[in-house]
């Protein structure tokens, strides 16, 4: 049985994905251990949408930037694209402040879920919201505050350690590369100990 640290190892941001549908079993899933993550004051502000009719998943679509500046492959082909989507959204009348902590929580916990579940994820914040609330009938007084892109993974990036970048990269066959700073570079013990070149070093 894997565990938690194992399943944070493991996961890897996707952007390409198998043309395969995921069970909506296994979607559900996925937004019940969203909905059973840490809130503040147990207030519990966050619904969540799930997005897998044809239609609605191409709309998704042109409502997300896939930050093709930051990532050399860009946005996914035809193809390639997710076959389900997961909008998690904060409703601003039971929490008007402090929303995007329940959220990014809600977020984590689908992200790992869906990993030991065998599919790739995309955390996405840059979202066309105004649109993307139109067209999925989404009312003024709930907040948008991210997409997950879902379905089974058709490439498999790599954990390097960061150096002087972590922008990711693409080696010669097609693997994307993501760096991430080392352990020394982000925890000191019982204090902050680097000094400002330290911290940047790795940025």
């Amino acid at each position: 049985m894997h565990s938690v640290y194992d399943m944070i190892r493991k996961r890897r941001t996707i952007r390409r994905f198998k043309p395969k549908p995921v069970p909506e079993r296994i979607l559900l899933q996925i937004v019940d251990a969203a909905r059973l993550a840490p809130s503040a004051s147990n207030i519990q502000p966050c619904e969540f949408i799930l997005v897998t009719q044809p239609g609605k998943l191409t709309e998704t679509f042109e409502c997300i930037d896939w930050d093709k500046a930051a990532f050399p492959r860009g946005e996914p082909k035809t193809h390639e694209r997710p076959t389900a989507y997961l909008v998690v959204l904060v409703d601003l009348i039971k929490k008007r402040k402090g929303g995007d902590s329940d959220a990014a929580a809600a977020a984590e916990n689908a992200v790992l879920t869906a990993t030991e579940l065998g599919l790739g994820s995309c955390w996405i914040v840059q979202v066309r919201r105004k649109k993307l609330k139109k067209f999925l009938r989404i009312p003024h007084y709930m907040n948008v505050d991210s997409v997950l892109a879902l379905g089974y993974p058709d490439e498999n990036p790599v954990l390097d350690e960061a150096t002087d970048s972590v922008k990711p990269w693409v080696d010669g066959d097609g693997v994307v590369h993501m760096p991430k700073r080392r352990l020394a570079d982000v925890c000191t013990m019982n204090g902050y100990k680097h000094t400002p070149h330290d911290s940047r070093k790795s940025a």
